[in-house]
């Protein structure tokens, strides 16, 4: 940033130029201006203070001192961390703070840029007018409207659906029975991006180019894949992310749950334990209770007379065994339900079945039909990923999950129902009865939650 081509633009024309009468105004503003932007606020003039003898006794124009002073304010704890001390307690709530007009104004750029405040938005701030309504409201707009927020929504959803925990699909490519159970769709290594992609590409396009409900990703019928890999895998067209999305056909394929990402398990089997937990634990935000002690980790392998389902069934679900209790009724049926796929995201009706050396040495029928109990004493059969869907939507569980996870990302850690309760009730009042997407998004900055912290 101080080399002869850059200090120029980085500190201003006063720092090259061989006028020595102006070096320590421009020392001066350039604390003032580079403060601003690194500490997120005005530096107070103790600060001012400090970087100036970082510079050095001089104020003579030198690159060295510049190099100096930046290498400080960006170790900063001020520049790595929210350091934030309020500004009015909230009455009748002690030790609850409004944040100050620059802190909150760092809060609202990190949510959605996730990074430091634009010059409009910085103004706003040292002026104070940030804490205006109609000025926030316009702020918020702002932020949210610029396509910097998309790139952090993608992540945030990249983050709530675990999608980095997608294994390798290629690690067991010379394996004899994955090589014969994939045949002409053997993994490549891109293949693992796209089910990604596809994902988010969905998403995507209902927060941003055709505004929906959580209930939508539940039943969508359309798919956003735009790699050639998956495409053969979901015998579908592959979409130019412009267009309208081609559709799957009616009743095959329908919503979140059945796109390869969360159907995949990098082998030739399937897992329906994992894909139960991850049903429970992420999408409806039940509790499941720890394994207990003993409790066999490894997953449960293929037999050569036996489908998965069979074989999960006989390993956790015998009864009188301390696994039946929670596979029987919490995991297993989430699981069970997108049997109808395999462990590449292939729809089917039947399982193959292998040997030991990879030969295939028949097909079972597959069971979709299971008991999801979405909630406690409901025992309404589902036949497969369409019922389940429909069930989950009619709790409204997947709502207040989403809430839950999406105030998670904002601030950096677990709700407490008993304090965060009303700012939760909030987000989920967005999603309820059809509510958009984006309008969740955006909420999350309305909240007095979001301008507000509490201090021990």
């Amino acid at each position: 940033l101080t080399t002869p081509a850059r200090i120029g633009t980085v500190v201003g024309a006063c720092a090259t130029d061989s006028n020595a009468a102006n070096d320590a105004d421009c020392l001066d503003k350039f604390i003032q201006r580079f403060g601003s932007k690194v500490l997120r606020r005005a530096p107070t003039a103790q600060e001012s203070t400090f970087y100036k003898s970082v510079y050095g006794a001089s104020t003579a124009a030198d690159p060295a001192a510049y190099a100096d002073v930046i290498g400080v304010m960006l170790n900063a704890p001020q520049f790595l961390y929210f350091v934030e001390h309020g500004d009015t307690e909230v009455a009748g709530q002690p030790n609850v703070f409004e944040v100050s007009a620059s802190e909150l104004a760092a809060r609202l750029s990190y949510q959605f840029w996730e990074t430091t405040p634009d010059d409009e938005l910085e103004k706003a701030a040292t002026d104070g007018t940030l804490l205006q309504p109609d000025v926030y409201q316009h702020q918020v707009d702002r932020l949210y409207a610029d396509p910097r927020t998309q790139v952090t929504i993608s992540q945030f959803v990249a983050d709530w659906l675990k999608t980095e925990d997608l294994p390798a699909l290629d690690a067991h490519n010379q394996d004899p029975t994955f090589k014969n159970f994939a045949a002409a769709d053997l993994p490549k290594p891109e293949l693992r991006q796209q089910m990604i992609d596809d994902v988010l590409g969905m998403v995507d396009y209902y927060v941003w180019k055709k505004p929906g409900s959580l209930d939508d990703l539940w039943s969508s019928e359309l798919s956003f894949n735009k790699g050639a890999d998956l495409a053969k895998i979901y015998g579908s067209p592959v979409w130019d992310g412009t267009s309208a999305p081609p559709a799957f056909a009616a009743g095959q394929r329908p919503g979140l749950l059945t796109r390869a990402l969360f159907l995949t398990s990098g082998s030739a089997n399937t897992r329906p334990i994992l894909k139960g937990v991850f049903v429970r634990r992420r999408m409806i935000c039940d509790d499941i209770p720890p394994p207990p002690p003993g409790a066999n980790a490894v997953p449960p392998e293929l037999k050569p007379d036996m489908t998965t389902r069979e074989v999960v069934e006989e390993l956790t679900q015998k009864s009188g065994t301390v696994c039946a209790a929670c596979h029987k009724s919490i995991i297993n049926p989430l699981g069970f339900a997108t049997e109808g796929f395999d462990s590449l995201g292939r729809a089917r009706t039947a399982q193959r079945l292998f040997d030991a050396t990879g030969i295939e040495v028949g097909q079972k029928p597959i069971d979709t039909q299971s008991v999801p109990t979405i909630t406690p004493g409901d025992e309404t059969v589902s036949s497969g990923p369409g019922d389940l869907a429909r069930l989950v939507v009619a709790s409204g569980k997947a709502n207040s999950c989403l809430a839950r996870n999406y105030f998670r990302f904002t601030y950096a850690r677990w709700e407490d129902p008993s304090t965060d309760g009303c700012a939760l009730e909030d987000l989920r009042l967005k999603l309820a009865n059809g509510g958009k997407l984006g309008d969740l998004l955006k909420e999350v900055a309305m909240s007095p939650a979001f301008r507000r912290r509490a201090f021990q």
